[in-house]
């Protein structure tokens, strides 16, 4: 049996373990608000003396290390989840900036009022006599600013977009540099723990401070984790690893020569070693979210005001190209130049995107005295001209000794000017003028380029409204104003009005998409949340009944000690001494 000197270590045992889960109660109570912090527990179990012959007698209790309550796999769940939600903050936040710009809702903020107004002058000018009259004139110059501020918003629009990509790489590579520190410093929590676990003790507050690091991480990026026997944590990114226990690898951003420089990001082990472009790897997070705005997002919606700009240049300068105003021509150079004036005309040598077919244009000659002298007519084969023979042609044409002289300036443009009278352009199957730029409206061919040409609008009497010099002929103004409702193939088949109608509809979709889905994963993540704070949150009420049950037992423990002691004072003390 155990002698009584074994009863001191029972009592010590259950006092020292009191103590300790006092201690730990106190712990729990202290970090009850901080962030991140898991509750701990003491594990204890029953003492066994296996040298001792009668193990089966009360031999105390052996306390063992301080325990965090967690659930690592509803742990991961939640972090995975987070990331998804960071992704869809960060395309909302920067959904609605777009969406600013581009909100038909608000007065003078879409494009649709300009667009409108655009089309309206054109309308209107088609209800004026085609003359030098002052309301004509006064509605030329409407017209004018109309477009002016048509072109200036498209200007802008596509401006909004390439800063707010230009502020998505600023933020790309901020994110860059936040990953590199934080795995830093999951490294060095890594290395701790592994120390601290080394000696047989959980490094329970250790692995808070990590899953702390962690969760700041996947709110950046997604990432996967692995932990081994030794507690170390391994970190990755797509299939690249960040963190392998006390070790990093670095990502950093690198311009990509392929896609106008805009910044990818790479993973590598050192400056000297391997490089590997993991920018599709990139899963969930705000770095997801700013790389497929930069990406995918805003150059989609760059691409559709491209494309409207460049159909609304391109049509209504086929119009306007073959219209007349109410002036001739004296002089005119053509507005985009060639890559080169000896290059074939299959080639798009004035880069606009328009294919020059086998056609022909017209140019319309008139004397001295304004009388219309006849017309020339230039053929043009896109496989066997080029600028020199096109420039020949006009040059040798003549009506009546009246003719066009055609010269190649050093920038590749064709200048034209009349010898012995005026002339206008009547019509063109060939595209030869609009691709040139001859008598255009607008310039450029995108929405960054867009603007009206400066020979119309330092005399805006160029402006053509008619297909002739007829009184009442507005064909031209009223062709140019029902653009807007024609169904263009450079649009999928449908009209300007239609195609812008569905861009902004297209922001406006994809903000309340992103909306829902945010709000779905705010679902999710607070359920998440609430689940891992039952398992791993203080409660303030369950650590005082702790509290005081330990104090019981630590006090019930000491009466225990101070009873064996005063057996073992009688035993010491008093025995032995009858008879003395």
């Amino acid at each position: 049996m155990a002698n009584i000197f074994g009863s001191l270590h029972i009592g010590s045992s259950g006092t020292k373990s009191s103590q300790a889960k006092i201690n730990i109660t106190g712990h729990n109570v202290a970090n009850a608000n901080t962030d991140g912090y898991s509750r701990q527990r003491v594990d204890s179990e029953t003492f066994i003396n296996k040298g001792y012959a009668n193990g089966s007698l009360g031999q105390g209790v052996e306390t063992g290390n301080a325990k965090r309550a967690y659930d690592t796999i509803l742990a991961e769940n939640l972090r995975k989840e987070t990331s998804q939600l960071a992704y869809y903050q960060s395309t909302e936040e920067d959904l609605k900036k777009v969406e600013i710009y581009f909100n038909e809702l608000e007065m003078g903020s879409g494009l649709g009022d300009p667009l409108k107004e655009y089309f309206n002058a054109w309308k209107d000018l088609a209800n004026t006599t085609p003359d030098s009259s002052a309301e004509a004139n006064s509605k030329r110059y409407v017209l004018l600013s109309k477009a002016e501020v048509l072109t200036r918003k498209l200007n802008e629009g596509h401006k909004v977009m390439d800063d707010m990509a230009q502020e998505s790489e600023r933020e790309i590579n901020e994110y860059v540099k936040q990953i590199n520190m934080i795995a830093g410093d999951i490294s060095e929590v890594n290395k701790s723990i592994t120390g601290l676990e080394s000696a047989s003790r959980e490094a329970s507050d250790l692995r808070d401070k990590r899953d702390i690091l962690l969760n700041e991480l996947s709110e950046i990026v997604g990432i996967n984790t692995k932990e081994n026997d030794e507690g170390q944590l391994s970190v990755f990114i797509g299939s690249n690893i960040l963190v392998d226990g006390n070790m990093t690898s670095k990502i950093f951003v690198k311009s990509d020569s392929n896609d106008s420089g805009r910044l990818n990001v790479y993973w590598g082990t050192t400056n000297n070693g391997p490089e590997i472009d993991i920018t599709g790897q990139i899963s969930g997070g705000s770095l997801k979210g700013e790389l497929v705005m930069r990406n995918d997002t805003l150059k989609g919606y760059q691409n559709s005001l491209d494309s409207l700009s460049r159909e609304l240049i391109i049509e209504t300068n086929k119009i306007h190209s073959t219209g007349q105003g109410d002036m001739l021509f004296n002089y005119i150079t053509s507005d985009n130049a060639a890559t080169s004036s000896t290059s074939s005309l299959q080639q798009d040598i004035f880069g606009r995107g328009v294919e020059i077919n086998k056609g022909t244009f017209t140019i319309t000659l008139y004397d001295q005295d304004g009388n219309e002298a006849g017309d020339i007519n230039i053929n043009i084969d896109p496989t066997a001209d080029n600028l020199k023979t096109v420039a020949k042609k006009i040059s040798e044409a003549s009506v009546n000794s009246i003719s066009i002289k055609a010269t190649i300036t050093s920038d590749h443009k064709i200048n034209l000017s009349a010898n012995g009278g005026t002339f206008s352009f009547k019509s063109d199957t060939s595209n030869f003028l609009t691709a040139s730029g001859f008598n255009s409206f607008f310039t450029g061919d995108s929405a960054v380029n867009i603007g009206v040409s400066n020979f119309i609008k330092e005399n805006p009497s160029f402006i053509a409204t008619h297909d002739s010099m007829l009184a009442g002929d507005n064909n031209k103004s009223r062709a140019i104003s029902g653009l807007s409702f024609n169904d263009l193939d450079g649009l999928g088949g449908v009209s300007i009005n239609e195609f812008y109608s569905y861009f902004s509809g297209q922001i406006g979709a994809d903000i309340q998409k992103v909306i829902a889905f945010r709000e779905t994963k705010e679902h999710t993540v607070m359920q998440y949340r609430l689940k891992l704070d039952e398992i791993q949150g203080v409660s303030m009420d369950e650590e005082f009944i702790n509290l005081m049950k330990f104090q019981k037992a630590f006090e019930a423990n000491s009466r225990f000690i101070t009873a064996v002691d005063e057996i073992i004072d009688r035993i010491i003390n008093g025995m032995g001494v009858v008879g003395r």
